[in-house]
């Protein structure tokens, strides 16, 4: 299954959510493939790690309450291809309207988030200056023949020692690069998941109040 077949039966499972909440899923996912083609996978590799998309759509629809939801969205004319626009959706006749929605949970939610965001949000920071401080150090290392070729075009000299320390920290450069990179992928993966899971917590607080 490629990228379009994946996304195209996600979509179909996907249609009973509002147009926001579609919208951010399906974004979701491209950001997956996307990440996943820059680091070498194939179309098909990355649909098989995301698993089927009906069970997918499924923990997403219980993730959001939305079996208890009022009014469903879904958009009959549509032939469920990518670029079908879910802003076109309407609300199915004959269901009651749903109820106003309170604001209280929605409300606490919000203030705990922010209140474990100021511990959290510096916190994935830190990691990421961590990260980028690998990344530079790796880099740094690696060009550091350059360095000493650079030194003694200038006039300073040509020292053994210098050449041999330079090899060697092209090693530590590499060690360093290779540890770099699941380094990056899992702060990624970590920072996507926590904005998330943010959203759904705001969600949930507008859901259980309705």
């Amino acid at each position: 299954m490629n990228k379009e077949q994946f996304l195209m039966e996600l979509q179909g499972h996907l249609s009973v959510l509002p147009p926001e909440e579609y919208h951010e899923l399906m974004e979701d996912y491209e950001a997956h493939f996307a990440f996943g083609l820059q680091n070498g996978k194939t179309e098909q590799e990355i649909a098989r790690e995301l698993g089927d998309p009906y069970e997918l759509a499924q923990e997403a629809l219980r993730e959001r309450n939305t079996e208890n939801e009022h009014v469903y969205w879904s958009n009959p004319a549509a032939d469920y291809s990518f670029s079908q626009p879910s802003s076109q959706a309407t609300p199915l006749s004959g269901l009651p309207a749903a109820k106003p929605r309170r604001s209280a949970t929605q409300t606490l939610a919000v203030s705990g988030l922010f209140l474990l965001n100021l511990v959290a949000v510096p916190l994935i920071f830190s990691f990421w200056a961590v990260v980028v401080c690998i990344a530079i150090a790796a880099a740094v290392s690696i060009l550091s023949p350059v360095l000493v070729g650079l030194d003694y075009a200038f006039g300073n000299g040509f020292f053994p020692a210098k050449a041999y320390a330079s090899l060697f920290m092209v090693g530590i450069g590499i060690l360093l690069g290779l540890g770099c990179k699941p380094l990056f992928k899992g702060m990624l993966s970590l920072s996507l998941s926590y904005k998330n899971w943010h959203k759904r917590i705001v969600r949930g607080g507008q859901q259980n109040e309705s």
